[in-house]
């Protein structure tokens, strides 16, 4: 087996054989989810982000970090593509974000069941357990929640079913294959934006047996459908640094850091 792969599974602790099919595929994304945390640390220290295959390897799996949507869907595209799957980069912007075209990575995965969307980098309430079929256009579960895929103008809306059976836009893409290097000038640009949220507050999540394990700033919650969040607040630079290290396995940013806006 290739190095970068047996290091991937290892990380998200996936035992046993695997191979390129849609079991494999769907058992790497629910683990990568629940062991790979999303994280803004380096861009809320002002570290500028690296698109190679090694210093994203060396991030994730040497280091043990996570990342934003770019590095965790960079190195899951480039895992799979190992593993024998055929594989492209998608892009595309989150609903009520930027919308700026490359805001969003995502990978494309083309099976004999037909196209799946792969996506272990949005974070939050948006992302989906399991991949989805692209091109269904019918509701499909992750045993969580429920999400949609419809061809929206030239490109695909991902909606996620509410409560109230309505449906929330979370990110338009397009399926044409991208390169990384087509990501570089948007990154770069949101990376030093005072308007992009992740240059100034921290936003870690990781799914959990427990629920959606969220830490924003001043609050650290526990999302489990048809409930309501619980949320406990974090009153000091000791208790959000040991939450980063206990709930997300993640090193501290310590007590003299301070917004740059």
């Amino acid at each position: 087996m290739d190095a970068l792969v047996r290091t991937y599974l290892d990380r998200i602790g996936l035992r046993g054989p695997v191979k390129a099919d849609l079991d494999t595929l769907r058992a790497v994304q629910r683990r990568a989810l629940e062991t790979i945390p999303f994280e803004n640390l380096d861009i809320l220290r002002g570290i500028p982000l690296r698109f190679g295959t090694e210093e994203l390897a060396d991030k994730v799996l040497t280091r043990r970090r996570g990342g934003v949507c770019y590095e965790q869907n960079f190195l899951l595209e480039e895992v799979l593509r190992r593993l024998g799957m055929d594989t492209a980069l998608l892009s595309g912007y989150v609903i009520g974000g930027s919308q700026l075209a490359f805001s969003h990575a995502l990978v494309l995965v083309r099976l004999p069941q037909g196209r799946y969307i792969a996506d272990v980098g949005f974070g939050g309430r948006g992302t989906a357990l399991t991949p989805l079929a692209l091109d269904t256009g019918e509701w499909q579960s992750d045993g969580r929640s429920r999400f949609r895929l419809r061809r929206e103008g030239e490109g695909y809306l991902l909606e996620r079913e509410k409560g109230d059976g309505t449906a929330a836009g979370v990110y338009h893409f397009s399926d044409v294959p991208r390169r990384r290097e087509e990501f570089r000038e948007t990154c770069d640009t949101l990376c030093a934006s005072p308007q992009c949220k992740f240059t100034h507050m921290l936003v870690c999540y990781r799914e959990s047996s427990a629920g959606l394990l969220a830490l924003r700033d001043g609050a650290f919650s526990v999302e489990r459908p048809g409930c309501p969040p619980e949320i406990t607040p974090v009153n000091s630079p000791e208790e959000r640094d040991r939450l980063l290290a206990e709930r997300f396995g993640l090193p501290p940013l310590g007590p003299d850091w301070r917004p740059r806006w």
